[in-house]
């Protein structure tokens, strides 16, 4: 999964190779999201596995809640950032990162 990442964020854009980077970019991550099931069955195996009897469902649950509880992060830190910082700071700020 990280080598397919990777080479997203080195992959030329269409002005450079055209067609080319469109269908090079869908690749990557379909290969991404065929990596992304393997990572997830290899965290809930072993979560389930190594369980108490009694709480496997539970241990089998922080896996699933990985996406989600990350997601829930990243709305918590953006509604910070916005509500602390005036619009033209955002942009700004934002904007820097967009030439990197």
């Amino acid at each position: 999964m990280a080598g397919a990442a990777v080479a997203v964020g080195l992959l030329p854009n269409y002005a450079q190779i055209g067609i080319a980077a469109p269908i090079l970019l869908v690749a990557l991550r379909i290969l991404q999201g065929f990596s992304a099931g393997g990572e997830w069955g290899g965290a809930a195996l072993p979560a389930v596995e190594h369980a108490p009897a009694k709480h496997r469902g539970l241990f089998g649950s922080f896996p699933q809640m990985g996406v989600p509880a990350g997601m829930l992060l990243a709305t918590v830190v953006l509604g910070i950032t916005t509500a602390t910082m005036s619009k033209e700071a955002f942009l700004g700020w934002a904007g820097a990162f967009r030439s990197c």
